[in-house]
Parts: structure tokens; sequence; C-alpha cells
């Protein structure tokens, strides 16, 4: 997808970019539960439940590594600094807008530091 400063077209991926993150929210804590039950099968030395455990959690965590590229495909990349904010790139490849997970709006950044208005 083209990369563009532009406030509207960053606006209108707002949407899109909430379900994404709701997706990441859920799986997020699948794969806090699941590792809690790793560690309760693997003291317990249950092996056909310790399988069935980490495959799940390889399932959550592939679908986590996918998300992220699914940002990237929309001209977009998450915040290392704050996981929970998606920085939409302008067209000269710069961080333009910034969108924090439940926001409706999306905000201009001023830097690449992440300070905006």
């Amino acid at each position: 997808m083209k990369h563009t400063d532009d406030k509207d077209f960053a606006q209108k991926l707002v949407p899109l970019l909430d379900a994404i993150f709701r997706e990441v929210a859920d799986r997020r804590r699948e794969v806090r539960l699941l590792e809690k039950q790793l560690a309760t099968a693997t003291r317990e030395g249950d092996d056909d439940q310790l399988t069935e455990l980490r495959a799940k959690l390889a399932t959550h965590r592939r679908e986590l590594r996918l998300s992220r590229k699914e940002f990237e495909r929309l001209g977009c990349e998450v915040d290392e600094s704050n996981p929970n904010r998606v920085l939409i790139l302008g067209s000269n490849g710069r961080r333009a807008y910034r969108w924090d997970a439940g926001d409706v709006a999306v905000h201009r950044v001023l830097s690449d530091a992440g300070r905006s208005a």
C-alpha cells in the first residue's frame, strides 16, 4: 500500500487498526494463559498436555508475528517503546501519524521521537 501523510487516509485506517489490535490483545492474553498452563503441565510431567500446549502457543505466537506484518503492509509500524501504539508512515517513509489502541482518531507526529500534537 502506498505510504502517505494524508490525515484523511490515516484516519480511514483506524477501524482496521482497531480490529487488528483487538485480535492482538486477545492473542496476548491467550499466550499468557498458555504459558501458565505450560508451566503447570511441566511441573506435573504431563507429556500429552505439554505437546498440545506447545502447539497452541506456537500458533498464537505465529499469528502475533503475522499481525505485525499486516501493520507493515498497511504502511504502519508498531511503536517499539509502546506496543499499544501504531505509527503511520508518510510518503517520505517517516512517521507522520500515530494511533493509540482504543483511540478514535490519529494524531500528528511532530518527530520520530514520538511527540505529537
